[in-house]
């Protein structure tokens, strides 16, 4: 059984892949929200046209754009969380992946109780685990969690520039 180090990976899943992965995402992440935060206090909102750091909609309405930094600041401590505490999520995901070739192997395997009958669980949910490239999978989840941390700055230099 191979542990959230093992140097013997799983076929769809590399532990050491995917965290250097997960600490280049997370470190990603950190500087966006850093040069967010650098940008919004050093820059005077009154040169802008987010006058305060306020985004005024056509209504009259406006959002703070420390809203977006708020939740920004939230997806970065949630990568962060992952690539520091690495062994503890390649852990969960060695062992939901030893569940489903276990479940695959198993003669007397169940569809899943009750949700079976919408596929969830069982031998369905364990093919799906078991077909899926963990290794092509997790990067583009990075990828697409540091997307979202550099939401903030498009919409500041978008709205606001």
């Amino acid at each position: 059984m191979p542990s959230g180090d093992s140097d013997e990976p799983f076929i769809n899943f590399d532990p050491k892949f995917c965290r250097r992965i997960a600490r280049v995402a997370a470190a990603a992440c950190a500087v966006l929200v850093l040069c967010t935060v650098i940008i919004l206090v050093t820059v005077d909102p009154s040169n802008t046209r987010c006058p305060g750091w306020r985004l005024v909609a056509k209504n009259g309405t406006s959002t703070s754009v420390w809203g977006f930094v708020a939740i920004q600041a939230v997806m970065a401590i949630w990568m962060s969380f992952i690539a520091l505490n690495w062994r503890w999520f390649a852990r969960r995901i060695i062992d939901k992946l030893t569940w489903a070739e276990q479940t695959l192997r198993a003669d007397d395997a169940k569809g899943g109780g009750f949700l079976g009958f919408f596929g969830i669980g069982g031998k369905s949910e364990a093919m799906g685990l078991v077909l899926s490239d963990t290794n092509g999978g997790f990067p583009i989840w990075c990828a697409a969690w540091v997307g979202f941390c550099l939401i903030p700055l498009l919409v500041i230099a978008g709205k606001c520039a």
